[in-house]
């Protein structure tokens, strides 16, 4: 009897504690929600004053060398001058999307990161130790297609994205990349996005996407921030491997049971979701 007795107390005490803690775990899941929507919302708020601005032109997805050369094979440090390494390239890396936006928020050090997001540094980069200022966490990534092009040009902005969730459950400590990005590998070529052509050559640009960690994140899809400055959550990974999501909606083709994605959707020149038109 005593034992049973045992027994029921066990459970119980699990009861009470489960009842205890899983609303709390709930509650911040919400909270964490919340406030990333918020910080995305500042982020894009930053977006509208910059277009003001600069005449209606996009941000700049990645810095441009002396020499002409665009570094979009390049994470770029945020803020632009926290490095002692690539000195030669700050004014380069000041001119991209995160450090240009960086004036326009009240507090740049929360603003471009949820809360929900994991640290992670770059292998490669031994300024950690010795920052000259102080790195930002950033976990948001900008269309690169949008790259330096006028707002007047996207068609429906409210189909857009400018803004998402593009790393997963990571932030980079001291870095920002956008994705997608364009590929502007001919420094004589215009580095600006511009349709699939019926006839060849097919292709003015390329875009490429990163394959991040999971973008199961509250809990099984991101928040985004569109052209038109709204902001919503969309479900990724509806579907998982071997079966293909929706090209109009997700913008990679199939997911693992992690929510980690694969292959990107294209029109054989830009990844489909984010093209400006």
């Amino acid at each position: 009897m005593r034992t049973l007795r045992r027994q029921w107390f066990g459970v119980v005490l699990v009861a009470l504690l489960l009842s205890v803690v899983v609303p709390t775990l709930v509650a911040q899941i919400r909270d964490d929600e919340a406030i990333c929507a918020q910080r995305i919302r500042n982020l894009t708020t930053a977006f509208a004053m910059y277009l003001q601005d600069y005449d209606e032109i996009m941000p700049l997805a990645f810095g441009r060398d002396r020499s002409g050369t665009w570094l979009y094979q390049y994470a770029h440090p945020v803020p632009h001058d926290w490095r002692t390494a690539q000195s030669g390239w700050r004014d380069a890396f000041a001119s991209m999307w995160a450090n240009a936006l960086i004036p326009y928020l009240r507090h740049p050090h929360e603003n471009m990161h949820c809360p929900t997001a994991i640290a992670r540094k770059l292998s490669s980069v031994s300024d950690y130790a010795n920052p000259l200022r102080r790195p930002l966490k950033v976990s948001y990534t900008y269309n690169g297609l949008l790259h330096q092009l006028v707002m007047a040009r996207v068609e429906h902005p409210a189909t857009v994205p400018a803004f998402w969730e593009g790393l997963g459950r990571s932030y980079l400590v001291g870095f920002a990349l956008s994705n997608p990005r364009l590929n502007c590998s001919d420094p004589a070529a215009e580095c600006r996005y511009a349709p699939r052509r019926s006839e060849p050559p097919y292709c003015p640009l390329t875009g490429t996407m990163l394959t991040p960690d999971s973008l199961w994140i509250h809990p099984r899809g991101v928040t985004m921030a569109f052209v038109d400055t709204h902001v919503r959550w969309r479900r990724l990974g509806l579907v998982t491997s071997p079966n293909d999501t929706n090209p109009e909606y997700d913008p990679y083709t199939g997911y693992n049971s992690s929510g980690v994605p694969s292959n990107f959707w294209w029109d054989g020149c830009y990844p489909l979701v984010f093209r400006p038109y």
